[in-house]
Formats: C-alpha cells, sequence, structure tokens
C-alpha cells in the first residue's frame, strides 16, 4: 500500500482546472461574446418564462451584418456536415462503433481501472495452477506474474522512498518479492503481488468515492459568470472575477461567488452548503454563497469571495489539507511503519540463522508488511471527512476526528446558537383600563419609523394593525423613544426614560419588570400623557430543534452541556431551564469565555465550544475541540475553528458526534485487529514453521483489505 492518499483532491482539482482553462481557451478564440445593454427590466425584476430579463432587440446594420454572417457560416458547416455524412455512408455505422467502442471500455473502466492489473495476475496465476502453459513454455507461467506485481510495486515503492526519504511498507513487500523469486515459490510470489495490488486498488477506491464529494463541490460552482461592466453584461470565466464585480444570476442558474445582494429579490437553494432543507428568501443586503441554486427571480450581486476564497473554495481547501493535520492515533502508525520494517527484516534474518530455512525467514517478511498498519488511519479519516462535508461540516483532519471521539463536555455560547438572536414579542402586559391591542397599536405607531431591532420587534408583533401617522419622533440613544400620537404625547422605553420625563412607576410596575427579567425578557414602557400605559416583553427565540439536539448528544456520550453566555443571569437562566440545561455561565465576557473552558479543563473534562466563530474566538481557540456556527461566508470561522457548521442546523452535532466516535472505533479496530494483532500471532506462526509463504500472503494481504473495507463504512455512514 502506498502514499497516494496524501492528495485526495488534487486530481480533482487539476481536472477541475482543466476543464475549465479549456472552457475559457475555447472562447478566447473568438471575440468576447457581450450580452445586450443591461435593460432596466433586468433592475425591475421583469423577466421572461425562464427568468431572465426581456429585452428589446435592435437590428442595427452591424447586428444584422453579423447574424447574416453567422447563418451563412452555419450554413456552409452543415452543408460540409451533410457531404461527408453522405458521401461515406457505407461505412458511417462501422467507423461510429469503432469510434465509440474503445471510449465505452475506457469509461467502463474509470475508477475501477487498478483492478486490471491484479485481475490479469489472477489469470495468469490459475493458468500457471492449472500446469498445462507451464509445459508448454517450459517454465512457471506464475513467474510472469511476479514479475509483473515487482515491476509495478517496485517502481511505486522506489519513487515514494525518493520523495519520502524513508522506508516505506513497499520496501519490505519488494524485499519479499525478490526472495520468493530466490527460492523459486513463483505461486506464493503471485498471491502476493495480487493481494498487494488488490488492497492497493480498493484503497483507490475508497479515496475515489471520497474525491467525488470534492468533484461534486467544485461542479456546484459554473465555469463562467456574468458580470456588469460598462452597463453590459460579459460572460468571462468565474477565474476572473474580482471583488467588487457586479454579477448577474438569472432563475436556474448556481451563483458562482459569494457577494451581497444589491438588487432583485429570490428564494436560493442552499442545502449544498449550508444543509438548510428549505430554499431562503434573499434580497438587498442579504449575504449569499457560491454553489448555492437561484430558483425564482434574477439577481445582481456584488461579489465579497472569489475562487479560492469562496465558502466553496474554502470547503474544497479543508477538505483537501484534513490529512495533514494528524492525530495521534495517525503519528504513532506513521512513527511505527518506520522502524518495523527494519525490525522485521531483522526478525526474517534471525530465523534464517537460527533454522538454517530460508522459506520461514521468507514467510516472515510476507506477513508482516506493515500495509494495514499504514492504511488503519488514513483511509479511515478521508472517509469520515468526506462524510461530515456532505453534512455541511467541515472537520479539520484526523486529530480533529480523534478528540471529537472523547468530548465529554459541550459549551454552547447562547445568541446565536441556541437561541436565533433575534428579539420578538413575547409578551403585552397592560395597565389600568388599556388593552393589549391598545398598547401594542401606540407603541408601533412611534416606532415604526426606528431601525432599532426592539423597535423593529414591535412593530412587527403589531402585524395588520392599523396605525396613524405620529408628530415630533424623537429616538432617544440608549434609553428609547418619544413622539405625539392622536394629539397625545407618548414615551417609550425604559424605566430611566420614564423617570426623567416625570412618569411615576409603582410597586406593581416593577414588580412585573422584576418577573419579566427572571425570565430572560426585557421590557419596553409605553407611557402616554404621563400615565403607564403598558409593558411590552421582548425575549429572544430557542432555536427550533435546541432541545431535541440536545438529546441527542447525550445519547451520543457527551456527559454534559454547558450555556456560556454574556446575557443577563436572568436571561440566561430562562434558557438553561427551557432547554434542560443544568449548568449555566452569565455576564460573561467574550475575553472571559477562555477562561471558563480552562476551568472545565481543569476538572478533566474535554470540551468542545459551540460559537458563532467570531466573538467566540479565544474559547473557540482553547478548547479542544472548537465548533463553530452557521460559518458560510466567513473566512474568521473557517480558518480558525477545528470543525466548522455551514449552516445553522443544530442536528448536524450530534451527527458529527457519532461520525468522530465511530471513526476512532474503526480506527483502533484497523490498528489493533487487522495490523498489529495479524502481524505478530503471523510472524510467530510464520518462524515456527507452521505456515507457508502463499498462506502468509493470503492472511497478510487479506487484512490489509479488510482495513479498506473497515474504512469505506464511513463513507457512507448515518
Amino acid at each position: 500500500m502506498h502514499e497516494g492518499h496524501q492528495d485526495i483532491a488534487g486530481n480533482a482539482l487539476r481536472e477541475q482546472q482543466k476543464k475549465r482553462a479549456q472552457f475559457a481557451k475555447k472562447g478566447s478564440s473568438q471575440k468576447p461574446r457581450i450580452a445586450d445593454k443591461v435593460h432596466p427590466s433586468a433592475k425591475h425584476g421583469q423577466v421572461d418564462t425562464h427568468g431572465r430579463p426581456t429585452h428589446d432587440h435592435g437590428h442595427d446594420d452591424h447586428g444584422h451584418d453579423d447574424h447574416g454572417h453567422a447563418h451563412a457560416k452555419g450554413r456552409d458547416e452543415h452543408k460540409h456536415d451533410h457531404d461527408v455524412e453522405h458521401g461515406d455512408h457505407g461505412h458511417s455505422h462501422t467507423r461510429e462503433v469503432t469510434l465509440r467502442l474503445p471510449s465505452f471500455l475506457f469509461s467502463l473502466g474509470g475508477r475501477y481501472r487498478p483492478f486490471f492489473v491484479p485481475v490479469l495476475l489472477v489469470v495468469i496465476a490459475l493458468l500457471s495452477w492449472h500446469g498445462t502453459i507451464n509445459e508448454w513454455l517450459g517454465f512457471d507461467f506464475a513467474l510472469v506474474a511476479v514479475l509483473i506485481g515487482l515491476w509495478v510495486i517496485g517502481s511505486q515503492t522506489l519513487k515514494e522512498v525518493l520523495r519520502a526519504r524513508r522506508i516505506t511498507a513497499g520496501v519490505l513487500v519488494t524485499i519479499a518479492l525478490l526472495a520468493v523469486v530466490f527460492v523459486e515459490h513463483y505461486i506464493a510470489g503471485a498471491v502476493v503481488a495480487i493481494m498487494m495490488l488488490i488492497g492497493e486498488a480498493l484503497e483507490s477506491l475508497t479515496l475515489a468515492k471520497t474525491r467525488d464529494a470534492i468533484s461534486q463541490l467544485m461542479d456546484l460552482t459554473p465555469p463562467m459568470a456574468r458580470v456588469v461592466h460598462d452597463d453590459h453584461l460579459h460572460e468571462v470565466p468565474v477565474e476572473e472575477v474580482v471583488v467588487g464585480d457586479i454579477v448577474v444570476v438569472y432563475a436556474g442558474e448556481r451563483l458562482p461567488v459569494d457577494g451581497l445582494v444589491v438588487d432583485g429579490h429570490s428564494a436560493l437553494d442552499q442545502s449544498p452548503i449550508t444543509g438548510e432543507s428549505l430554499p431562503v428568501d434573499k434580497g438587498p443586503d442579504d449575504k449569499v454563497f457560491s454553489g448555492t441554486l437561484n430558483l425564482s427571480g434574477p439577481i445582481s450581486m456584488r461579489a465579497t469571495g472569489v475562487g479560492v476564497n469562496s465558502t466553496v473554495g474554502k470547503i474544497i481547501a479543508v477538505v483537501r489539507d484534513a490529512q495533514v493535520k494528524k492525530g495521534p492515533a495517525q503519528k504513532a502508525a506513521d512513527r511505527f511503519a518506520g522502524w518495523f520494517t527494519p525490525l522485521v527484516l531483522a526478525v526474517g534474518l534471525v530465523t534464517w540463522i537460527f533454522t538454517g530455512d530460508i522459506i520461514r525467514a521468507v514467510t516472515v517478511l510476507i506477513i508482516a508488511c506493515p500495509c494495514a498498519l499504514v492504511l488503519a488511519t488514513p483511509t479511515a479519516v478521508v472517509a469520515s471527512v468526506g462524510n461530515a462535508a456532505k453534512r455541511g461540516a467541515l472537520i479539520k483532519g484526523g486529530v480533529t476526528v480523534e478528540k471529537l471521539a472523547r468530548i465529554t463536555t459541550l459549551v454552547f455560547d447562547k445568541t446565536g446558537t441556541l437561541t436565533l438572536g433575534k428579539p420578538r414579542v413575547t409578551a403585552v402586559q397592560p395597565f389600568g383600563n388599556h388593552t393589549e391591542h391598545e398598547v401594542l397599536r401606540i407603541a408601533a405607531t412611534i416606532e415604526q419609523s426606528s431601525r432599532h431591532p426592539l423597535a423593529q420587534a414591535v412593530t412587527a408583533a403589531a402585524g395588520q394593525i392599523p396605525l396613524n401617522g405620529a408628530d415630533n419622533v424623537k429616538e432617544l440613544p440608549g434609553r428609547g423613544m418619544s413622539g405625539e400620537v392622536e394629539g397625545k404625547r407618548v414615551v417609550i422605553g425604559t424605566a430611566r426614560l420614564l423617570e426623567e420625563s416625570g412618569i411615576v412607576l409603582t410597586s406593581a410596575h416593577r414588580q412585573t419588570a422584576t418577573d419579566n427579567q427572571a425570565r430572560g425578557w426585557t421590557g419596553v414602557w409605553v407611557a402616554r400623557d404621563g400615565q403607564v400605559m403598558g409593558l411590552i416583553a421582548l425575549g429572544d427565540t430557542i432555536r427550533p430543534g435546541a432541545k431535541e439536539m440536545l438529546q441527542e448528544i447525550a445519547k451520543s456520550g457527551v456527559h454534559e452541556a454547558v450555556l456560556l453566555t454574556g446575557d443577563n443571569k436572568g436571561a440566561a437562566q430562562h434558557v438553561a431551564r427551557e432547554l434542560g440545561i443544568a449548568r449555566f455561565f452569565a455576564e460573561v465576557l467574550p475575553t472571559e469565555k477562555s477562561d471558563v473552558i480552562a476551568a472545565l479543563q481543569k476538572e478533566g473534562k474535554r470540551v468542545s465550544m459551540v460559537g458563532d466563530g467570531i466573538n467566540d474566538g479565544p474559547a473557540l481557540a482553547v478548547s479542544d475541540v472548537g465548533i463553530a456556527m452557521g460559518a458560510a461566508g466567513s473566512a474568521i470561522a473557517i480558518d480558525t475553528a477545528d470543525m466548522a457548521l455551514l449552516g445553522d442546523r443544530l442536528a448536524a452535532i450530534p451527527e458529527v458526534l457519532r461520525l468522530g466516535r465511530r471513526t476512532y472505533g474503526i480506527i483502533q479496530q484497523n490498528i489493533y485487529v487487522f495490523a498489529l494483532a495479524v502481524n505478530m500471532i503471523g510472524m510467530a506462526v510464520a518462524s515456527l514453521g507452521l505456515m507457508g509463504p502463499i498462506m502468509a500472503a493470503l492472511v497478510h494481504n487479506i487484512a490489509s483489505v479488510f482495513v479498506v473495507v473497515n474504512s469505506s463504512r464511513l463513507i457512507s455512514a448515518k
């Protein structure tokens, strides 16, 4: 087994770049195609049945000449094709079949091409075992299989040794094959080569399936983008788009870059990026991500992230580089493979010296090849990282996978993680003879002109209530608003603002406010003509699925969930009680969150922090595994967190935790069962002369195959 797993995305990336380069080159021989001048309809959303803006195509002389030339050229090409087709009609069908058959066979091979050589060696070995061909040739035909295997494995090994400058598993296999030739056990050598190459083919197949996930991500971005320059639309290769360009995307097309919507409204399918199952409405000033599908109408967007700096580019980079960051188990396996090969050579030599039986020594070499050990961790890590990427989770390498498996405590930021981070009216509490409807109508009349989040929440809660105009409206930063409604002075805001306005709050009023604070609600007072009308309570909304997620992580082996927030104690206590979280920390500054994480770690806990990736940056960095929520479009989150969830789907957290634990379990199975146990027992049996070269080859290489097959289960693990 060799080290091709170190670049699972390299080939896919090069192939995609080659296709796009060819695509761009094909168009570069012609004058760049410039669409009609951007029509006002594109700005106002007037579209045809395909979601494209309607245009009034003119008939100026230049356009007419080009049009006529194109038709003439088309007729000439058609005539030429027609003449060729009918001039050689007798051979057209034969030529078509002849040309298509090799192409079909080549495509049939595809990812299974690595199996061609081992299948060929199987055929040769079977013919040799039958014996007739050996008599006809005058030598053991299995020697051919051994020499082919020796050439393929030996040449690969030489390249790896020269590149890595260390002894690899292939060295031991090559020496074993040479020893088999020396003792003329050709069938055993053929079995060694066959099983070795089948194991490598299975490894390639496993990596190819993971590479497919990356290729699918790369295919999410179209090769061309429609960019506005000088009031005209230009179709250019997506690689030529720069930050600040205005890009137009029609319905049914995928977004080529990250950006901010500057014009138009549409629903976008963000499921490939964020994992959200439902389309998301987007309009001016909304963030949009490359690779998402525009469903309903044309939009214009200003590019903010292009190429490797786009969301899709970041995802590909994380998945591609995942194997570079190795966990403790993988590092130990690498070190073990480095000194194990010389050790086996020494054991084989000692066996030969003490027994005088070179066959025993060769058998030791065959059974002890550390191929299974070398593959034990990388194949599992690659498969699990690819699986997680399909769920909208970016795991940064084996070190994170191994740490995920041992997490005992999950710490959650409150706002934006367990809650939506958007205020809403939770209660309207009138006083005196006033009604909820009246309190809400008066408050919304004043606050409808404000962009403050609390004011917008109050206005939204008013819904279809008819609102009159307000006069002399003033915003009082940090305190509230004032104005006149229906000729009466209205004050809305904090208790301090009411007191400054000479409005008296009774003990009953203050008790209501205290009760609201205990629930984690913020109160907005409403007063008219010096009298308190009521109190509007606002609170954050617990994110849908949060409670179910916490129940699932308990089933995943996490012992404790902790709430960590900078909000007041009442708000923290309310959310913790609603979600069933027993332990919380409130009024914690962002810079102090890392201290809380460190304190939990001193208690012997393995801590994972789940936050927004920016304000929680220090805590994410200190935790054993930092998980950034809603990281799509945030380069900071993707770069700093150990794991980034591209969407806000909380269910992905227990899914990835289970995947991490399952991956770690499979790594342990691969190392201790299929690698070390088989090798150690096999060496002992071989040195005692209880196992021959053929059986050793079968047992050893079947163990390697089991490692790859065992790891491949993670690709589709639920």
